[in-house]
């Protein structure tokens, strides 16, 4: 078995959850929605994805997808705390962001 076959199909991690705000959502609401994002633009591909809680109004995604990384992207509220909406939308921009740089 080498090093790829052994390295997860598919992960999301969120990094310093505990900026969030309450409210906003939790570590694992947000992968669901970046999982979803993932199936809805490159169905069937391999993924790692780290979103970074900056602040409770930030984040950012680095990662790499069928071994390929992307450029970072970035989400920043400047009015309020993030909310889900605002969350699903990073994801969905996310997935097209990645389908594009393939």
């Amino acid at each position: 078995m080498t090093s790829a076959d052994a390295a997860p199909a598919r992960q999301c991690r969120v990094l310093a959850a505990e900026k969030l705000a309450s409210g906003s959502a939790s570590a694992a609401a947000i992968c669901a929605e970046v999982e979803r994002a993932m199936d809805a633009a490159i169905p069937g591909s391999r993924y790692q994805i780290d979103i970074r809680v900056i602040s409770p109004a930030r984040l950012s995604a680095t990662g790499s997808v069928d071994g390929h990384k992307f450029p970072e992207q970035n989400l920043a509220s400047s009015d309020r705390n993030l909310t889900p909406g605002a969350i699903r939308r990073f994801a969905r921009a996310l997935g097209e962001a990645v389908k594009a740089a393939r």
